[in-house]
């Protein structure tokens, strides 16, 4: 079990050299497998169109999110425009109807 442990890691460990500074050096192309140019350009590419989807993604939910803010704007203004008009309309019912009652009672009672 040791001796599988040590075969795993003695690779990665042969990579790793402290200099004088501290730091680890550690070589990419190590933890990387020996594959063809092809392949490797070929992940490249994955990898490229993975961040392009992810941008696709991005953008259409902000635009979502801008539409939808537009469309409760518009609903907002819309019911606030209702609500003027039925305040306009029983201002008009008040002053057109209960008014001149009033004043024709006032009269009669005088």
């Amino acid at each position: 079990m040791r001796a599988a442990r040590e075969s795993f890691i003695k690779p990665f460990s042969e990579n790793l050299r402290e200099e004088k500074t501290g730091f680890r050096k550690v070589s990419v192309g190590s933890f990387l497998p020996d594959l063809p140019p092809e392949v490797r350009l070929q992940s490249i590419s994955l990898s490229a169109c993975q961040v392009l989807s992810v941008v696709v993604v991005v953008v259409v939910v902000v635009v979502g999110v801008v539409v939808l803010a537009v469309v409760v704007v518009v609903v907002v203004v819309v019911v606030l425009v209702e609500v003027v008009v039925v305040a306009v309309a029983v201002t008009v019912l008040l002053v057109e109807i209960v008014v001149p009652l009033v004043v024709a009672k006032v009269i009669h009672w005088q």
